[in-house]
């Protein structure tokens, strides 16, 4: 053998340590129909990324709503206690980027509650601030 490149196998099958054969590797495309539905039923089930996209912006801006209410206001509201208090800091935060990533944040922890419930509460405060947000089909 020797300084220099390695000696390989003769053939992809034999396996020369153990002088058996070694089984057909499987396609990652055989793998991938078994374990991951792929067909149209599987798409149609998820939501395409651009109307994921336009969902979290909808609760984004629900947050800049509720960050603009008067503390009061949010106490009315049946809000998660880690979301009250993300708007709460919101508020006092000044800097741009700082209150644009809180923002952020209170969007992602709107996605985790019930967002439903809580632009019913919003609406039901603020009749006249009815989003006018599509409905879904």
């Amino acid at each position: 053998m020797g300084i220099g490149r390695p000696e390989w196998p003769k053939s992809d099958r034999y396996h020369t340590e153990c002088h058996t054969e070694c089984p057909e590797p499987q396609s990652n495309s055989a793998m991938r129909d078994d374990e991951n539905p792929t067909g149209e039923d599987a798409i149609a089930e998820r939501p395409s990324k651009s109307q994921r996209k336009r969902d979290m912006t909808e609760l984004q801006q629900l947050g800049v709503r509720l960050v603009a209410c008067k503390p009061d206001q949010l106490a009315r509201l049946n809000l998660p206690e880690s979301l009250r208090d993300a708007i709460l800091a919101a508020q006092r935060i000044h800097a741009h980027e700082g209150r644009r990533r809180q923002l952020q944040y209170i969007g992602r922890l709107m996605r985790d509650s019930d967002a439903d419930a809580i632009r019913a509460g919003y609406e039901a405060m603020f009749p006249s601030a009815r989003s006018g947000r599509r409905r879904q089909k």
